[in-house]
């Protein structure tokens, strides 16, 4: 006849590895947690990954239009990459002053916007010098980490 395992040692076994399992998946879920979030897309890369698709002609419309507006497009890009050490700055100091972060906040938000309409003007404009042809071409084209529906 086997010896029949002590059920308490069992019971202290089984509470074990779950006290485990659960700590190392709310650590798991913490730390992705606390990622910061990826950057915006930089709109010329966006330009160079749209006109892989299109005949030459319509490229360089395409580039030439982004070329235009790289100006506003890199000082948006620098204010938004900028804006967390600004606002940890705020946070930081010894006297908390919630104008400066509203200001902050409002000037990352104008930046926003300015990259935003931006786009859509370079877009507008590029997309009404192009042919047909490449209009169908864009129509298609996703943006990398999308999903269509």
């Amino acid at each position: 006849m086997m010896p029949r395992p002590n059920a308490h040692w069992l019971l202290s076994a089984s509470l074990s590895l779950n006290v485990f399992l659960a700590t190392a998946v709310a650590v798991g879920l913490a730390w992705h947690g606390f990622r910061p979030p990826p950057p915006p897309p930089d709109p010329m890369e966006i330009a160079a990954g749209m006109a892989v698709k299109l005949p030459p002609a319509d490229a360089a419309i395409l580039r030439q239009a982004f070329a235009a507006r790289s100006e506003v497009f890199a000082r948006s890009r620098d204010l938004h990459s900028g804006t967390p050490a600004r606002i940890r700055q705020v946070l930081e100091a010894p006297d908390y002053d919630p104008q400066t972060l509203k200001t902050i906040f409002a000037e990352a938000r104008a930046a926003h916007e300015a990259m935003d309409a931006a786009l859509e003007a370079t877009m507008i404009e590029a997309f009404g010098q192009m042919s047909p042809a490449s209009r169908r071409k864009l129509a298609e084209w996703e943006p990398p980490g999308s999903r269509r529906p």
